[in-house]
Parts: structure tokens; C-alpha cells; sequence
């Protein structure tokens, strides 16, 4: 990464249009919604369990991170920092307390682009994205001086790292985007919906190969 270093270009774009949706794995005991923005959470630099491009500072808002389908949202809300087991396990206790949400996009979009020529554009490879957390720091201070140069964007969009087919972004409630722009079209807990699990436990089987583990038995699905 010391080679690696952002060159001040501003950012290639994508817009994304209204109506699309977006999908989003989280906690189900948190106290805000699903579409709700991270604004009074944001950790300081180094902490333990910051976010690979959460902002260092609330300067552009707060923030929100979604992907374009369920495969990105098992990849960004489900194997995020999980070493994978050799035996291919996945136990219950990594779904529990778990809920995918659907919302659909108010309002067309732009964000930055950390997707590849438009990453290289910008003196930057897929260390950005890809990266260890022992990284997250110049990720997170890299992403946040992107940003300064493209006041006029609405978050970044970024190939998943446990899923390089799949996007995702990172919202921000900047530029009037708010939790109003994200209408929740439905929200289910993994565990005790059986079509979700269903779902959830097919990318599991179908991506990753992972063995989705619950009530004592293996199975898969």
C-alpha cells in the first residue's frame, strides 16, 4: 500500500436509477431501521471494528452500505471478516440475530466508481477493496479524500470482496439522500423466515460451498 497512493483525480461515476433495489443484511436487534444512516456511530481511525470505507469524520454525513442483491448482502452482512472454515461449516450462531431487508430507491443516485479501470484511473488497485482490516485505515482515509473531490456524490460503489461478481455501496445522507429515499419493501429475520433461510442458505451452498449448520444438523439447502 505504500506505492498505492490515491493521485487527486476526481472519480469516474455511475448513476443509479430509482426504482432499484437494494438489499442489506443486519442486525435485527439494532434500535434504527435497516435504511436508516450511521451518522452518530462513526468510529475513530484504528478502531477495531471500523468499516472498510466509513467515513473518518460525520463532514460528508452519515453513512449506509447495501449491495444490488441478495449474493452481495450475504457477502457484505453474513461472511464480512469470517475466515472460512476447512470443514465448510457455517454455524447458526453467524445467521442469528440477523434480517434482510429490501428498499427500493426514491430517487436516481450517482455514486463514485472503486470498480476496475475506473479504481486504476485513480492510482488504485483492488488492495482498496480487498484489503485485510489491518488496512481499513488508509482504506477509510483514501475513500473519504475520494470523496472530498466529488462533493456532488452520493456514496461509492465497490466489487464485494468475498464475492468480486457482486457490488455494493456505501451510501451517504448527503445531497438530501436520507432513509426516505430508501423505501423498505420488506424485512425479514433470517432464522424464522423459512424462505428466507431457504434463500440465504442457497448462496451460501451455491457461492461460497459453505454447509449452512442449524438446530444441531447439517444441511444443505
Amino acid at each position: 500500500m505504500a506505492t498505492e497512493r490515491y493521485n487527486g483525480r476526481p472519480p469516474q461515476t455511475q448513476r443509479i436509477r430509482a426504482g432499484t433495489e437494494l438489499h442489506r443484511i443486519s442486525s435485527t436487534s439494532s434500535a434504527y431501521p435497516p435504511n436508516s444512516f450511521n451518522r452518530n456511530g462513526i468510529r475513530v481511525l484504528g478502531d477495531p471494528l471500523q468499516g472498510r470505507f466509513e467515513p473518518i469524520d460525520t463532514s460528508h454525513g452519515g453513512y449506509l452500505y447495501v449491495a444490488f442483491s441478495l449474493a452481495g448482502a450475504v457477502a457484505e452482512g453474513v461472511l464480512r471478516d469470517m475466515t472460512i472454515p476447512r470443514s465448510g461449516i457455517l454455524r447458526r450462531t453467524r445467521l442469528a440475530d440477523k434480517t434482510h431487508t429490501v428498499m427500493r430507491l426514491e430517487r436516481d443516485i450517482v455514486v463514485a466508481s472503486l470498480v476496475d479501470g475506473d479504481l486504476q484511473s485513480l492510482n488504485l488497485s483492488g488492495t482498496l477493496v480487498g484489503c485485510d482490516r489491518d488496512g481499513y485505515s488508509w482504506c477509510r482515509s483514501t475513500c473519504h479524500s475520494i470523496l472530498d473531490t466529488a462533493p456532488h456524490t452520493d456514496g461509492v460503489i465497490y466489487r464485494c470482496r468475498n464475492n468480486p461478481a457482486e457490488k455494493a455501496v456505501m451510501l451517504l445522507d448527503r445531497n438530501d439522500l436520507d432513509s426516505t429515499g430508501l423505501q423498505v419493501v420488506s424485512s425479514r429475520e433470517v432464522l424464522s423466515d423459512p424462505d428466507t433461510l431457504e434463500q440465504v442458505g442457497k448462496v451460501l451452498d451455491e457461492v461460497h460451498h459453505l454447509r449452512y449448520v442449524g438446530t444441531g444438523r447439517a444441511r444443505r439447502l
